[in-house]
């Protein structure tokens, strides 16, 4: 083929025919360069800045209205406020129908808020990215050995039960939202409706299960008269009393049988009553009728001769120790095969403890109690706790006080679960022999045995207790039906980067004032639960992050404050209303490919002020005594935290510590229970992280991947050890745990 002359220079290299060519192509290259440096000066400043401003905008709702003119050539009408208003309120059934849709969403806005994705690229698949609510992982906790627990006082064995995976639905009410504070003010306010259904298939199977779990309603504290107490302290107390009462009674009624021994017992004692009276302070009839022998029960066979017609399974046992003077002088631990334990008259350490032992009580504070103890009408427990206040506080020195309450915890608590013929007698449904018995009440009143659904409130359920008629329930799955309403910042005007979804209401409260007891001492707090701040009060504030957002650097045109190492960000947790502070530990993390700003947990907003009562007029703060990692919530979980106090306490799953945190350095509440990992799903293999970590990427600061941990305990009061004679130490006993889990992709 025969080339162009002006190319082939006749054969001639070209600069040699025309050095004009050396100079066009300089010209060219210059041209070239020219509009290389031109483009790039465009990108950095056009087309960076429309991308940059793009991410910007998206991630705020300015107003409600704005649905034209707003586009971006990146990210397009993601930048609309009236859009991404619109999409704000759609319902997550109908986010998954619009994700589950093979057509692509109208706007942007609506793309993101459904999750949509293009089946055809790499990750998108259908329905497994189509979520039905934000996905929440619910662990129970079954315990294993209430038997041993409740007579000897054993360590507490939970199992941990494989997750029911659930999903949290929202339907935020349009009606609802305050329209002209979102554009006038920059405040989103709204009521919204929340329900948990499944997350995938149905696991209906697992919420039917059965655990046995610590009865949060009588482990409860209540103000009565003035003074806390415990409710099951107050119920071991009282019905040690009433059965001794029946057993006074029961023994003056035998003895009327048998005139010989009743007259011996006159003679002796001066009457029945006194000699009952006698026993339970120095063990005078049973060391008279048996040589010494101080146990009720050791001297059983010997009442059967004189009343052939006694049930000896009516008496107490000796490890309950069910008088004063038994368990003074250690009867539990000192008593033989046959329960006998007897006095030494030739034993100067004996002799010397029953001085010790008499010397405990005066004379007239003998009579009171034993007046007490026969005269109360036990039925009727509120009088009766009433009238047991009166005597501890009025009439008893402060020694004989604790003197007679340690005797009466010991003997109620290993009553209540171990002497049926007491046990029974108040709660006739754990009578096995009983047409009334009940198997959910096999470890009344300390535990009880629900399903899973009853204990998370999922669909509303509950469990019915027969004693107090109550529904006991944590509730944490309860279905929420126009619940009150909640404030978030969303516009991009709000200083300090508040607009990325900051909260001023939660749950109808800018604050809650049950977090401080100067707070809830106030007249305001006892009418409707508000109060004002001041130096002794400080309530808890709904305030900080929503998680969905950190502030970003939106390349040096937002903030680099966050996006470096050990950067702290405040997060608010509703479910506990109180703020978590995480911190920034590594920043471009490469994740699946992204470069993400790795946040993990540092400390959680415990209530330790004013612990050693340095702090001029205040309380002291409600966690200085929680025990490690633990967070009280008695107060803000209780129905009327005027008159009462639920145990409850928040902690990381399994008790893990954050090293550093504020928690005051008390009992580490993991020591004092063995838990027994799940099986059975792939979140229970392998090494396990029950930590709070999210990821988010730096430039816009959105959330892309993140998990939010949280473990509900309820704390276990000390109970008899019937091997000891002692108490036991205090616990927490999980209940269960969630896995609140997003993440952006994939």
């Amino acid at each position: 083929m025969k080339q162009a002359a002006w190319y082939t220079c006749g054969g001639r290299c070209p600069p040699k025919c025309n050095p004009w060519v050396y100079f066009i192509l300089a010209i060219v290259c210059l041209v070239f360069a020219i509009v290389a440096i031109v483009f790039a000066i465009l990108s950095k400043t056009l087309f960076e800045a429309q991308l940059i401003d793009g991410v910007n905008k998206a991630r705020f709702i300015d107003n409600t209205f704005q649905t034209t003119d707003c586009s971006n050539m990146f990210v397009g009408d993601a930048t609309c406020s009236g859009l991404a208003y619109q999409a704000w309120l759609v319902n997550s059934a109908d986010a998954r129908d619009i994700c589950l849709s093979s057509s692509t969403p109208a706007t942007k806005p609506l793309e993101s808020a459904s999750g949509w994705c293009d089946t055809s690229k790499d990750g998108c698949v259908k329905p497994d990215v189509c979520l039905r609510g934000v996905p929440h992982d619910f662990y129970a906790f079954n315990v294993t050995n209430p038997a041993e627990v409740l007579k000897n006082g054993a360590k507490p064995v939970v199992q941990e039960l494989r997750p029911v995976h659930a999903a949290q639905t929202q339907e935020r009410i349009e009606a609802s939202v305050d329209v002209d504070k979102w554009n006038n003010e920059g405040i989103a306010h709204w009521n919204e409706t929340n329900t948990f259904v499944f997350a995938d298939k149905d696991e209906t199977n697992l919420l039917q299960q059965k655990v046995i779990v610590p009865h949060v309603g009588l482990l409860s504290t209540v103000t009565q008269a003035g003074q806390q107490l415990n409710t099951m302290e107050t119920l071991q107390m009282l019905g040690l009393c009433g059965t001794y009462q029946q057993l006074a009674n029961l023994v003056i009624t035998l003895a009327k049988t048998a005139p010989s021994i009743e007259g011996i017992i006159n003679r002796t004692f001066g009457d029945t009553r006194s000699a009952m009276k006698a026993q339970y302070f120095d063990a005078g009839l049973t060391r008279f009728l048996g040589n010494q022998e101080i146990n009720v029960e050791a001297i059983g066979p010997q009442l059967k001769i004189v009343v052939p017609q006694l049930d000896l399974s009516m008496l107490p046992p000796s490890s309950m120790a069910i008088d004063y003077f038994a368990y003074a002088f250690g009867c539990v631990a000192k008593q033989d095969a046959n329960h006998s334990c007897k006095f030494n008259p030739d034993s100067q350490a004996d002799v010397d403890l029953e001085k010790k032992i008499n010397g405990t009580f005066s004379v007239t504070s003998k009579d009171l109690i034993f007046n007490f103890i026969m005269n109360t009408n036990f039925s009727d427990t509120t009088s009766a706790a009433t009238q047991l206040i009166l005597l501890q506080k009025g009439s008893l020195s402060p020694s004989e006080a604790a003197a007679w309450i340690a005797q009466l915890n010991y003997a109620g608590s290993y009553g209540l679960a171990n002497y049926d013929t007491m046990r029974n007698t108040l709660f006739p449904y754990t009578n096995k022999s009983s047409p009334a018995y009940d198997p959910d009440y096999e470890f009344y009143p300390r535990f009880i045995r629900m399903t899973v659904g009853q204990m998370l409130g999922w669909d509303n359920q509950a469990f019915r207790d027969r004693f107090t008629g109550l529904p006991i329930t944590l509730g944490f799955a309860k279905p929420v039906t126009n619940g009150a309403p909640t404030e978030q910042y969303r516009s991009s005007k709000i200083p300090d980067w508040k607009g990325l979804d900051y909260f001023k209401m939660y749950n109808g409260q800018t604050q809650n004032c049950a977090f401080d007891r100067d707070c809830m001492a106030q007249d305001s707090f006892k009418k409707d639960r508000t109060c004002t701040a001041n130096a002794a009060c400080t309530p808890n504030y709904a305030a900080g992050w929503d998680a969905k957002f950190i502030p970003g650097t939106l390349n040096g045109k937002g903030t680099d404050e966050y996006h470096k190492v050990n950067a702290e960000a405040r997060l608010f947790v509703g479910q506990i209303f109180s703020a978590a502070t995480l911190k920034n530990v590594e920043i471009d993390f490469d994740w699946r490919g992204v470069k993400v700003d790795r946040w993990t947990l540092a400390d959680i907003d415990f209530r330790t002020e004013n612990c050693d009562g340095s702090e001029g007029n205040g309380s002291p703060g409600i966690d200085c005594d929680s025990p490690r990692g633990t967070f009280n919530l008695g107060y803000f979980s209780s129905p009327d935290p005027t008159t009462t106090r639920v145990p409850v306490f928040a902690s990381l799953p399994h008790f893990t510590l954050v090293a550093g945190s504020s928690s005051r350095e008390n009992y580490h509440p993991g020591d004092r229970v063995s838990i027994v990992s799940c099986t059975g799903d792939a979140e229970c293999e392998g090494t396990r992280d029950f930590t709070v970590e999210i990821y988010t990427e730096p430039i816009s600061g959105a959330l892309l991947n993140g998990q939010q941990r949280l473990q509900l305990n309820i704390a276990f009061p000390p109970t008899a050890n019937g091997e000891t004679g002692g108490m036991t130490e205090e616990l927490l006993m999980p209940a269960f745990w969630l896995n609140k889990h997003q993440t952006a992709f994939g």
